[in-house]
Order: C-alpha cells, then structure tokens, then sequence
C-alpha cells in the first residue's frame, strides 16, 4: 500500500506502549534535557505533576510503531515532512502512580 491507498478518516489500531520511567529519561538526556524529563521530584511540581515523556519522543515511539505496523508489504518513499504536529496528552510513564 501506498499513501494513495488511504481514505481520508481511515483509522488503524496500533496496538499498545508501555513507556518506561528509564526510557523517558534516556531520550531526555540525550535530546530534550528539561527536568520534568528528567528529575521526578521536579517534575511533580511542574504543572504535568510528574516525570512525563518529550513531546519529541512520543513522535519517535509513533515512528517506531507505525513502522512496526506497517512492515515491508508498505511502500515508503520517506517523508516529505509533517505539516502539523500537537501533543493533546501528556505521556507519562507505567509506573508514574507508584514511582
């Protein structure tokens, strides 16, 4: 299948991500070092009220996932780029309500 092939409002299920409290601090470090990324007593006072993952992150994992979905039976040409991009939900870790 290629990008024709999709009907506008098409959806597709991608099943689930359990993100863990290591793997948001891991990207963190790397890439978007802010302390509610990385430093969990901060992050309970920031207004997300806990360790949560990088709005860049959550687009890698989506990456991951739709690759994953997808498989090699899809065509990709690569990506001519993203238009518009929101994070409407903060992504936080498996355990945030016991770490």
């Amino acid at each position: 299948m290629y990008f024709e092939d999709y009907q506008p409002g098409q959806t597709s299920d991608f099943g689930a991500y359990q993100v863990t409290e290591t793997e948001i601090k891991d990207f963190a470090s790397k890439y978007d070092p802010q302390f509610f990324h990385l430093d969990n007593e901060a992050a309970k006072k920031s207004l997300f009220g806990g360790l949560c993952a990088s709005g860049w992150h959550t687009a890698a994992m989506f990456m991951r996932m739709l690759v994953d979905k997808l498989g090699e039976e899809h065509g990709s040409l690569g990506s001519p780029g993203i238009d518009n991009l929101k994070w409407l939900k903060t992504v936080y870790s498996e355990c945030q309500s016991v770490c």
